[in-house]
């Protein structure tokens, strides 16, 4: 939906910025670094026709420098310190926590991107406005986890995960922490179909609500894997048809391998049968409630 006005508080490179001229008409930029600056401002003035202000200051002296209020605000903290990578929120550049609250005062609305690595509980145990967490994962490698806070939220955030596929397929899944708490989950043995959540999935902690939200079972409380009898063609993950049981005689088979809450680990199983690394097979070690589990797969999506 267009938007009025935006301040980028950390412009870097610009790449945020150029994304973010599509929707708003005004954007005011801020970097405390003078040659990126000028470096990013060229490079903006020859892609985007939007109107842009720039700032060479830091964004606390940008908020209070400038009495005026924007729709959106939007920051990315450095995740550097002394050439030294930082996870912590209270050690990003700037320092948001220390911010937030000054930043909803100018704003109804803030988006912030943080680390991947960052606790998503955590964040929100420490913030009470945030309306939607939004993690984003390319390829099943978690990119981005991005927190939308409101001046005007008084309820649970929703959690929302997706995952871009190599074929450029958007799986999506949306929650409230409260209904995978709520979630008692089913259990099988495998059976036609195994299946493994995204990176995006298994960021957001969304093991239990899967065989709610999908015809899927669990096969056992620590294993982040799931089994149905026919193929669920919408699973926000990667599913598998087992082929059957690994044996001794099938050593020297080439495939990928895969461990999940299994003793051996996907080195000591690739050691064990002599796989030859590669093709369109899998090998998946894992364990059910009742047994452990090496099966031989072939990938569906």
């Amino acid at each position: 939906t267009p938007a009025n006005q935006l301040f980028d508080l950390t412009l870097g490179t610009g790449i945020d910025t150029f994304a973010f001229s599509r929707i708003f008409k005004n954007i005011f930029c801020v970097e405390p670094d003078t040659s990126l600056l000028n470096i990013t401002r060229h490079n903006l003035g020859l892609l985007s026709k939007q109107t842009i202000k720039y700032f060479n200051q830091t964004a606390e002296q940008f908020l209070n420098d400038q009495p005026i209020s924007a729709d959106w605000i939007f920051i990315d903290p450095s995740r550097r310190n002394l050439d030294k990578r930082v996870f912590d929120l209270e050690d990003s550049t700037p320092n948001v926590l220390e911010l937030k609250d000054s930043l909803l005062l100018r704003s109804p609305e803030i988006l912030i991107k943080t680390s991947p690595m960052l606790d998503i509980s955590s964040v929100l145990n420490r913030w009470k406005n945030v309306t939607s967490v939004i993690i984003i994962a390319v390829q099943n490698e978690c990119r981005e986890v991005l927190y939308h806070l409101s001046r005007f939220q008084n309820q649970a955030p929703k959690i929302i995960c997706l995952n871009v596929t190599t074929s450029g397929n958007k799986q999506l899944l949306e929650f409230y922490q409260k209904e995978e708490e709520a979630t008692a989950p089913e259990y099988s043995k495998p059976s036609g179909y195994l299946y493994e959540p995204n990176a995006a999935v298994m960021k957001a902690g969304a093991f239990r609500l899967l065989t709610k939200k999908f015809t899927v079972a669990k096969l056992a409380a620590s294993t982040q894997l799931y089994t149905s009898e026919n193929l669920v063609e919408d699973f926000p993950g990667r599913a598998f048809k087992i082929i059957g049981k690994l044996e001794k005689k099938d050593r020297d088979v080439q495939a990928n391998v895969i461990s999940r809450n299994h003793p051996l680990s996907a080195e000591q199983i690739r050691k064990k049968y002599n796989i030859r690394d590669g093709g369109d097979k899998f090998v998946i070690g894992f364990s059910s409630q009742e047994e452990k589990h090496i099966m031989l797969t072939t990938r569906i999506y």
